[in-house]
């Protein structure tokens, strides 16, 4: 059977620390060729939690895989997710 879960539960547990806009991290999520723009909120050693700007959208999955480009500093890079 699969697996049950629910959103807003933390399952991270290693510190995370709270991006501010200041900090000027941009992401989005790549899903089948479009960028659908996020909000980086927190960052930790075992992800990243993301808002998307537009809100919900239905091809997302949880469990789901996705790319994620996330521009730190003028240096962009990709990283592999799961929802």
């Amino acid at each position: 059977m699969g697996e049950s879960h629910k959103l807003g539960k933390e399952q991270r547990t290693t510190f995370r620390v709270t991006v501010r806009g200041r900090a000027r991290v941009a992401a989005q999520v790549v899903l089948a060729g479009k960028k659908l723009r996020a909000v980086v909120r927190d960052v930790s050693a075992e992800g990243i939690f993301l808002r998307l700007e537009r809100g919900l959208v239905p091809a997302l999955k949880i469990d789901a895989e996705v790319d994620v480009e996330v521009t730190f500093e003028g240096e962009t890079f990709v990283v592999h997710g799961v929802i």
